[in-house]
């Protein structure tokens, strides 16, 4: 059976749960009813858990992708950020930390090669956000060359509330920028992750820093912001990292 995919075209179709097609790093699992299927129907670690139990899956938790967008969700889905492991879907106190402590040091190897690469990235004096093009900009004079890069928006941490709020669950995003994160809500739902499957909820700057370096991880984002917006401290994750000149 084809579908019509704005992304891929006409390919032939394929289901997979609802969790994997929205979200990220929650497990992999097909059917092996055809050996030769090159895109079985697959689902997550919290739909194989309610298959072992009841034996089947309902036809809500199932939706129709395109072969492309299968091989997306797949590649998306397969890799699971240590210590979490495959078939998890409940995240203690202590495992958290772990996870959170394990993302720190791998997002530090990364952060610290943006650095060696781009050193104006943390020597520049001055930095300007472009909420259009949807990028930053470091640099010493205006007039001067520097390093540009482009924006994810993890979310922002309010010093009036103390309270993290995701930019999933920000409406002052445009939802094109929402959706770039918005898997990390079905990434804390499967796994029982409150502080990822909440938009908003208490902490305080230690756990925005967390929260941003976990979702990096999960990204594979080549480095992390902190940009102070009057009470807001915005948590961005950074890629694409290039020269910029002036005009």
């Amino acid at each position: 059976m084809p579908v019509q995919c704005e992304l891929h075209s006409e390919t032939p179709a394929t289901f997979v749960c609802v969790h994997l097609r929205s979200g990220v790093a929650c497990g992999f699992h097909w059917s092996d009813e055809d050996p030769e299927d090159p895109w079985p129907d697959a689902w997550c670690d919290r739909c194989e858990a309610k298959f072992e139990e009841e034996g089947e899956l309902e036809a809500s938790d199932l939706c129709v992708v395109c072969t492309g967008c299968y091989e997306t969700v797949r590649g998306r889905n397969v890799p699971i950020p240590e210590p979490i492991h495959p078939g998890q879907l409940v995240v203690s106190a202590a495992e958290f930390g772990a996870l959170a402590h394990q993302a720190c040091e791998r997002c530090k190897v990364r952060q610290d090669a943006a650095i060696r690469a781009w050193p104006k990235f943390a020597k520049a004096s001055s930095w300007y956000y472009d909420s259009l093009t949807r990028t930053i900009r470091f640099f010493d004079d205006p007039a001067s060359p520097g390093v540009i890069a482009d924006v994810t928006i993890a979310g922002s941490f309010s010093q009036t509330s103390n309270t993290w709020m995701w930019c999933w669950a920000n409406d002052e995003y445009p939802d094109a920028e929402r959706a770039k994160v918005a898997p990390l809500e079905v990434f804390g739902d499967v796994r029982g992750i409150e502080k990822f499957r909440s938009g908003q909820w208490a902490g305080d700057e230690i756990d925005g820093w967390e929260v941003t370096q976990i979702a990096a991880d999960i990204f594979q984002a080549e480095a992390i912001y902190r940009a102070p917006m009057d009470h807001l401290l915005v948590f961005m994750l950074l890629n694409r990292f290039r020269s910029y000149h002036a005009s």
